[in-house]
């Protein structure tokens, strides 16, 4: 749930069209092959050591 909330406010320069959403890596995972998703970057997320890597999942 933290990552959730993290990744809702990062950059919000970043469109997604009707709804906007950025998933973390764990998540990538679950859904690669099944949603259209871009690569967004690496990341430091507020709170966190390591640098999540970040995907927003596309319209098609």
């Amino acid at each position: 749930m933290n990552v959730a909330a993290r990744l809702e406010s990062y950059d919000k320069s970043i469109d997604g069209g009707i709804c906007r959403i950025l998933i973390d890596e764990e998540t990538y995972r679950y859904i690669q092959g099944i949603f259209p998703t871009q690569f967004i970057g690496s990341v430091q997320l507020k709170g966190r050591e390591q640098p999540a890597k970040i995907y927003q999942v596309l319209s098609e």
